[in-house]
């Protein structure tokens, strides 16, 4: 105890704390102390990086540029360099390619919705209207390539050593300036497919000098809605193999412009579709199928549809007896007066619909031979002949057939109708079968198992032969 009654004990023990209370720093000192250490050690890491990792990394960069850079020489060396030039519009504009956009001197080209590395692709502006296709590659596959380019105009692809092509489906669809193609220097003999190659392209020039297509097997819409108004495939430079094509379906479909064709060249042994192939060629006034082979063909199906300027046309050589579907085959055809198909063998047809639908000015059709046992579409198929004046139907048999709709709609100058042959006890559509000439009186034999054919137009309208 002090001089003054305290205990010496609790001053020892106040004292001690006043001590570590002043000797205590405060937060905000500890904090500031805290990040100039912390800032310290970020500039030790930079100063490492920045002397030492980047270096390295530049070193490794360069490394790789010059590996890549000596395999693109040694594909130059081993490949050979494509040089194509194609023009377009206005350079200066962005363009799409299969979806990406581009200027004139960088582009993604996707070939199956796949990238292609860009290293192999270059594009470079070459005067005001064109650009430079450079191509570092063993094989190239055409598929979509400038598909939807509406401002391409010319393409020329020369290959100073062989580049194989394996296939070119829709190379240049929609590429609807399009007026000039060649190629030359390509090996294209394991190129399977060229459907919708120049579809809808307006293409009016090609040269294809030394294009092997002996193996390509699909040709369909291949040059639909070009703008072409001759076609000769007997010249060197638009000479096409045909001899192992399957389809050659709407092959000419809509070329508008067409005037004259010859296919005399086409070997065509194998094709087993020719339905829509010269479909809408609305200019053509005179053809001659007479050498074609159409011996395996299955579908002729609006193979002459809407050629509104035919009036003469060779088919009498035609083997059609693996035919199964004729139908629409001459429909549209308003100039056409005569058609001679005696030598059709239609055993195996089953769609004869509107075969013959608004052949307006026909008069005379010889199809007294027809086999239709297997047939089960007849419904328009004389719909609006408005000329015709005799059908001779006496070896039809339509024990299969199911529709007869609008079969003899609007046939004003017909008169005498012989369906002694038809039996009709399968068909349960016979709606404007006779339609319009309910206003003609017209004189029809008939059986009398018939009655659900003959019942849709009124009694007193027909006079059936046998009654006279």
């Amino acid at each position: 105890m002090d001089p003054f009654g305290n205990d010496s004990t609790d001053l020892r023990e106040l004292t001690i704390e006043k001590n570590n209370t002043d000797n205590k720093s405060p937060l905000w000192k500890r904090l500031l102390m805290f990040f100039i250490i912390l800032g310290l050690w970020v500039v030790i890491v930079v100063v490492i990086i920045i002397t030492v990792y980047i270096p390295e990394r530049e070193q490794d960069e360069k490394e790789d540029n010059k590996e890549e850079d000596n395999k693109k020489e040694e594909n130059i060396e081993k490949y050979g360099v494509i040089n194509s030039i194609f023009d377009i519009d206005d350079i200066s504009k962005e363009y799409s390619l299969l979806g990406e956009e581009f200027n004139q001197t960088n582009i993604d080209i996707f070939i199956n919705n796949e990238k292609i590395n860009s290293t192999n692709y270059k594009f470079t502006k070459k005067g005001e209207n064109s650009v430079i296709y450079k191509l570092y590659e063993k094989e190239l596959s055409m598929d979509n390539m400038f598909k939807d380019i509406s401002n391409l105009i010319k393409v020329e692809m020369n290959s100073e050593k062989n580049i194989s092509i394996t296939s070119m489906i829709s190379s240049f669809e929609n590429c609807k300036d399009l007026r000039q193609f060649s190629i030359k220097g390509f090996l294209t003999n394991s190129l399977k497919s060229m459907k919708k190659l120049f579809y809808n392209s307006h293409i009016n020039n090609i040269s294809i000098t030394n294009f092997d297509t002996k193996n390509v097997e699909d040709m369909s819409y291949m040059f639909a809605y070009t703008d072409f108004d001759n076609f000769d495939f007997n010249e060197k430079a638009t000479y096409i193999n045909t001899e192992n094509v399957k389809t050659m379906s709407h092959m000419f479909y809509g070329c508008e412009n067409l005037q004259r064709i010859d296919i005399s060249s086409f070997k065509t042994s194998n094709v087993v579709n020719m339905s829509g192939m010269f479909r809408g060629c609305i200019s053509i006034s005179e053809l001659d199928l007479s050498n074609l082979n159409i011996n395996l063909v299955e579908d002729i199906s609006f193979m002459f549809y809407d050629m509104q300027s035919l009036k003469e046309l060779k088919i009498d050589k035609f083997n059609t007896e693996n035919v199964k579907n004729m139908s629409n085959m001459f429909s549209y055809n308003e100039k056409i007066t005569e058609l001679d198909l005696s030598n059709f063998t239609t055993d195996n047809v089953e769609d004869m619909s509107y075969m013959f639908s608004y052949c307006t000015n026909l008069k005379t059709l010889k199809i007294s031979n027809f086999k239709t046992g297997n047939v089960k579409d007849m419904s328009g198929m004389f719909n609006k002949c408005y000329n015709i004046k005799s059908l001779d139907l006496s070896s039809f048999n339509t024990s299969n057939v199911l529709s007869m709709n609008s079969m003899f709609n609007q046939c004003y100058e017909l008169r005498e109708l012989n369906l002694e042959s038809f039996v009709t006890e399968k068909c349960s559509d016979f709606e404007d079968m006779f339609g319009d000439l309910t206003r003609i009186r017209i004189t029809v034999e008939y059986r009398d198992d018939c009655q659900n054919m003959i019942s849709t137009i009124p009694k007193e309208l027909i006079k059936r032969k046998k009654d006279n």
